[in-house]
């Protein structure tokens, strides 16, 4: 659990680290002449977009996992409870029944 609350940090941290060069980016293709180098800093900066979107897809696809564990946690977790109730009441009659 600690691992993926690390990675969904970290994922987090690349995605704001991705969204300031793309800011960045933007300002610098701002300064450069309408030429073959404001090309290479668009695609620059479709290739920054694209990786982006897979992180951010990537941590959405993490957060729903982990939901998804925790509900088959909670799940698993109330099925023991039941059992070891279950289990007590029937250890409970048994020692009533060899009381009397």
């Amino acid at each position: 659990m600690e691992n993926l609350k690390d990675e969904i940090t970290a994922k987090s941290e690349q995605i704001d680290l991705l969204e300031k060069q793309i800011s960045n980016s933007f300002i610098a293709s701002d300064k450069i002449e309408q030429s073959g180098a404001l090309q290479v800093c668009s695609l620059g900066i479709i290739i920054a977009l694209f990786h982006l979107f897979l992180v951010k897809l990537n941590t959405l696809f993490v957060q729903q996992t982990v939901a998804e564990l925790m509900a088959q946690l909670n799940e698993k977790s109330f099925e023991l409870e039941v059992t070891v109730i279950y289990t007590l009441l029937i250890f409970a009659k048994s020692i009533l029944l060899a009381l009397k």
